[in-house]
């Protein structure tokens, strides 16, 4: 899987200020309580700028964050350094190419990190490796596009503005519906002004992306190795419904 967001990722957190990543892991921490016996060690796969990552080392996990962006690693990077870096660390890494001196009670791959793996050969290799890094009893959770709810809500057009002292950026995201591979082709057109300066910088970017059926998950997962505890719409602990976008799905490594 060849890298993606090397371009904007000094940009994203200012695209993402308002993303509730402590809320998210508060909610997924809730999933790992009731379902996993140990819980310290974390592995984030694709975990970009960080975030979600901090927050758990700050709920006292010991986290490790990795991620195919060489430039997303550079902005995590810092916030290691500023915390104890025994405990919270980010390497640029593939997860086939993570070793396995380390094994992890707990797996997350969150904000569609999934939806990136477009043919079932590369969401199969990729949760083997996931399933060969964790130990025995440990769980896996992972947010994913579900195929009923963007079939029954398409994506569209949309332009959105971000802003703060330094820069004002304004994202223009055309989707393309390919319906035969099950993905959407989505362009980025972004626009950043530096404020200070007056200069104007443009970026495009496309992000090919693949909603999947909560079925062919589970049983993806299953030829894996993985038992399927849960899958629900994100956010909640309710099963998954049709017109749902985002689900997340809990699943478990055999301790045998």
């Amino acid at each position: 899987m060849s890298p993606i967001f090397n371009d904007y990722a000094k940009y994203y957190n200012l695209i993402y200020a308002d993303k509730e990543y402590d809320k998210e892991v508060d909610y997924i921490l809730s999933l790992i309580d009731k379902n996993s016996d140990s819980n310290t060690s974390l592995l984030d796969v694709g975990c970009g700028t960080g975030r979600h990552a901090l927050e758990f080392y700050n709920k006292n996990y010991s986290v490790t964050g990795i991620d195919i962006s060489e430039q997303m690693i550079e902005m995590a990077s810092p916030l290691a350094k500023e915390e104890d870096n025994r405990h919270l660390s980010f390497f640029h890494s593939e997860i086939k190419d993570l070793d396995n001196e380390e094994f992890y009670d707990c797996t997350t791959s969150l904000f569609h990190v999934i939806n990136y793996l477009t043919t079932d050969e590369l969401l199969k290799d990729f949760l083997q490796n996931i399933y060969r890094v964790m130990k025995p009893g440990g769980v896996f959770i992972f947010d994913f596009w579900h195929a009923k709810g963007v079939l029954n809500d398409l994506p569209t057009s949309r332009v959105r503005s971000f802003e703060n002292d330094d820069l004002k950026i304004t994202r223009k995201s055309q989707p393309t519906i390919d319906t035969a591979n099950n993905c959407v082709l989505v362009d980025f057109n972004i626009q950043i002004l530096d404020k200070k300066s007056k200069n104007k910088y443009k970026i495009n970017e496309s992000h090919n992306m693949r909603y999947y059926y909560k079925d062919e998950l589970i049983m993806i997962l299953k030829k894996v190795g993985f038992e399927t505890i849960g899958c629900y719409n994100w956010m909640t602990e309710t099963e998954i419904e049709d017109q749902t976008w985002y689900g997340c799905i809990i699943a478990k490594k055999a301790h045998n």
